[in-house]
C-alpha cells in the first residue's frame, strides 16, 4: 500500500479541562501517586489500579544524549488503533513520519517544562479528519531526572476513523 499524504497538528489544552473522563482519572491517579514530590516514580505506578484506562496507556523510557523515547508498554487499544505493535519502537519511528516527529516534540516539551501536558491531536488524510486527546505524564526514579513518560489517550467516538488514518498513512 502506498502511503497517502497526511496532515498532523496539535493544540495544547488546559490540563484540567474536564472534557475527557479517562484522562481526568489518570491525571488524578498520577497526582495522588506523586503526593508532595515533583513526580511519581515508575515503581509507584500499578496498572491494576487503572484497568479501565489501561488499553489506552503507553509507557516510554527516556534516554538522553540524544534525547529519545522508546515505548516499553503499549495498551491493546493502541495496538488496535495503530495496527501494529508499538512496544520497542522509538517515538520518531511512528507512522506517518510527521506524526512520529510531532509525538517526539511533545515528549521533549514535557522533559523541558517538567509538567504534564494535554494535547488535542488532529489528523487528516484525503477526505478523513479525526482527532484524539492525549496526556503525557512525567515519572522519575530519583525525583529529579525524568526517566519515563506515561501517556493516556481519549479517542471518544473516533476509534474507527483513527484506525483508518493510521492504516492509510503506513509506510
Amino acid at each position: 500500500m502506498t502511503p497517502k499524504p497526511s496532515t498532523v497538528r496539535a493544540v495544547e489544552l488546559d490540563i484540567d479541562c474536564k472534557r475527557y473522563p479517562q484522562i481526568d482519572r489518570i491525571l488524578a491517579y498520577w497526582r495522588a501517586k506523586k503526593g508532595d514530590r515533583a513526580f511519581p516514580s515508575r515503581a509507584d505506578i500499578d496498572p491494576l489500579e487503572f484497568t479501565r484506562e489501561l488499553p489506552r496507556v503507553m509507557m516510554a523510557e527516556v534516554t538522553y544524549d540524544p534525547l529519545e523515547f522508546r515505548y516499553r508498554v503499549a495498551g491493546t487499544g493502541l495496538f488496535a488503533m495503530h495496527g501494529q505493535e508499538l512496544t520497542g519502537k522509538l517515538a520518531r519511528q511512528l507512522d506517518p513520519p510527521e506524526f512520529g516527529a510531532l509525538i517526539h516534540r511533545h515528549y521533549a516539551e514535557v522533559i523541558e517544562r517538567r509538567v504534564p501536558i494535554l494535547h488535542l491531536i488532529e489528523l487528516t488524510v484525503d477526505y478523513l479528519a479525526t482527532s484524539y486527546a492525549r496526556i503525557i505524564l512525567p515519572l522519575s526514579s530519583d525525583g529529579r531526572m525524568i526517566d519515563r513518560l506515561m501517556t493516556c489517550e481519549a479517542h471518544e467516538d473516533n476509534a474507527h476513523a483513527l484506525q483508518k488514518f493510521f492504516a492509510e498513512t503506513k509506510e
